[in-house]
C-alpha cells in the first residue's frame, strides 16, 4: 500500500512541474469581437445670415426729360436706356423685404408704380413701360420738355402721408430744373419742407455737367444727414450699390445639434486556451 501511494505521489509531483514549466508558452486567450452601437450627440455652430430693412418704404424718381436723350458715355445708348437698364438689375438683385415701392416720372409726374407694397415682378413691369429712346425724339424735345424737380417734391408730400417708417427716395437727375411762370417751386427749399415733415432721406444718382447742376444737386442732398449724392457712373459700374438705404446683410450664429450612430469593436477574452503537452511519464527527466 505504501509503495502504491509513493509511486501516485511522484507521477502527481512529475505533472506538475512539467505544467508549470510550460505555463507561459501553451496557454492562448480566446478573444471574441464585439460591435458596440452608441447614440452621440454632436453640436455644429451654422453661420446664417439674414436681411434687416434699413427703410420701409422706397421712391424712384425718374427723369424721362429731354436731356436724358444723350449718348452715355461710348455705350452706344441713350442715358435714359442706362438709367432703365439700372433700376432692371437692381430689382433683380433686391430681396423680397416687406416694403412700400413707388416709381414715378416728373417730367411729367406720372405714376408707373403707385405707392404700394413692393413685389419684385410688378416693379419690374413698371420698369419697362417706362419711356425709351426712340430715334431723334429726346433730341426735338430736350428744349421743350420742362423739368419741373420742384413740383414733383412737392407731389411727394401727399404720398409720403400715406406711409410710415423711413422712406428712401432715389432721384435720377442731371440738377437742370425749369420753373412755370407765377408758379415758381424751387427744388431745394422743398425737399428741405419733405426732410423737415418726414423720416425721409434722398439718394442722388447724379449726371449733372455744369457746377450750378451739381450744387443744386448737392444742395438736395443737404437737407439732412441721410441724403447724399452718388454719381451716376457709380450706379451704372455697380448696380448694387447703395442697397444699404434699404437694407444690410447681418450674418449670425445657429448652434444646432445633431443625434449620430457610432460603431465600437471591442474584443473580450471569453477563454483560453492550451496547447496539447507531450511528455514521457516514464521519464523523470
Amino acid at each position: 500500500m505504501k509503495s502504491k501511494l509513493g509511486i501516485m505521489g511522484m507521477f502527481l509531483g512529475l505533472l506538475m512541474s512539467v505544467l508549470v514549466a510550460t505555463n507561459g508558452l501553451a496557454a492562448k486567450a480566446v478573444v471574441e469581437e464585439k460591435v458596440i452601437e452608441k447614440e452621440v450627440v454632436i453640436e455644429k455652430v451654422i453661420l446664417k445670415e439674414k436681411y434687416v430693412k434699413t427703410a420701409d418704404n422706397f421712391i424712384i424718381l425718374f427723369d424721362s426729360s429731354g436731356s436724358m436723350g444723350e449718348t452715355y458715355k461710348d455705350t452706344g445708348m441713350k442715358q435714359v436706356e442706362v438709367a432703365r437698364k439700372i433700376l432692371k438689375e437692381r430689382n433683380q438683385l433686391l430681396p423680397e423685404l416687406d416694403w412700400n415701392a413707388g416709381l414715378y416720372t416728373y417730367t411729367p409726374f406720372k405714376a408707373y408704380l403707385d405707392m404700394q407694397p413692393y413685389f419684385k415682378v410688378q416693379a419690374d413691369a413698371a420698369i419697362d413701360k417706362l419711356p425709351t429712346a426712340e430715334a431723334g425724339v429726346y433730341r426735338e424735345k430736350a428744349t421743350q420738355d420742362p423739368t419741373p424737380l420742384g413740383e414733383a417734391f412737392q407731389k411727394l408730400d401727399k404720398i409720403l402721408s400715406r406711409v410710415s417708417g423711413r422712406t428712401v427716395v432715389f432721384l435720377f437727375s442731371d440738377g437742370t430744373y425749369t420753373l412755370r411762370k407765377y408758379f415758381e417751386v424751387e427744388p431745394v427749399p422743398e425737399a428741405k419742407k419733405l426732410a423737415s415733415k418726414y423720416d425721409v432721406c434722398f439718394y442722388v444718382f447724379s449726371s449733372a455737367k455744369t457746377e450750378k447742376a451739381k450744387k443744386t444737386l448737392d444742395d438736395i442732398a443737404a437737407v439732412n444727414q441721410c441724403s447724399r449724392v452718388v454719381p451716376f457712373d457709380a450706379v451704372y459700374q455697380r448696380p448694387e450699390y447703395v442697397t444699404d438705404a434699404l437694407y444690410v446683410v447681418k450674418s449670425y450664429e445657429v448652434v444646432t445639434t445633431e443625434t449620430v450612430i457610432e460603431t465600437e469593436v471591442v474584443g473580450e477574452v471569453v477563454g483560453f486556451k492550451v496547447d496539447d503537452i507531450l511528455f514521457n511519464i516514464y521519464s523523470a527527466s
